[in-house]
């Protein structure tokens, strides 16, 4: 994990598109120095290595969350949720179901089940 450039800070901090790396505690002393305003990409980095998932992120910047995610995959940042990064859902679910629908895959036999499961008891209530 890399620390912050600030004088004598030692927390983890997040690199900036200038080439420096500051924690947030320091982010804002930094462009008050340089005279630069955040852009897009610090504030994704910033936001992701403080634990924020996209959705988060996207709120505050005003953004669709598929944006912030293009943003954060383009800048080989890790997928962050609330409780770390982004598990795959295990097949044999109704959720693994329509992700193999969502990347154009034909679902397995245990996902097929489960999404008949789901939808048998969504008739039934």
């Amino acid at each position: 994990m890399t620390r912050c450039d600030w004088a004598g800070c030692k927390r983890p901090s997040a690199a900036q598109s200038d080439g420096w790396e500051h924690c947030a505690a320091h982010l804002p002393e930094h462009y008050m120095l340089t005279g630069r305003r955040r852009t897009t990409d610090d504030l994704i980095r910033l936001r992701n290595s403080q634990g924020w998932s996209d959705v988060q992120i996207a709120d505050e910047l005003g953004l669709a969350r598929r944006t912030v995610t293009t943003y954060r995959q383009s800048l080989g940042l890790p997928a962050v949720g609330r409780d770390g990064p982004v598990e795959s859902t295990p097949c044999g679910t109704a959720s693994a179901y329509r992700r193999h629908q969502r990347h154009g895959q034909t679902p397995c036999e245990p996902c097929r089940q489960a999404e008949a499961r789901r939808a048998k008891d969504r008739r039934a209530s």
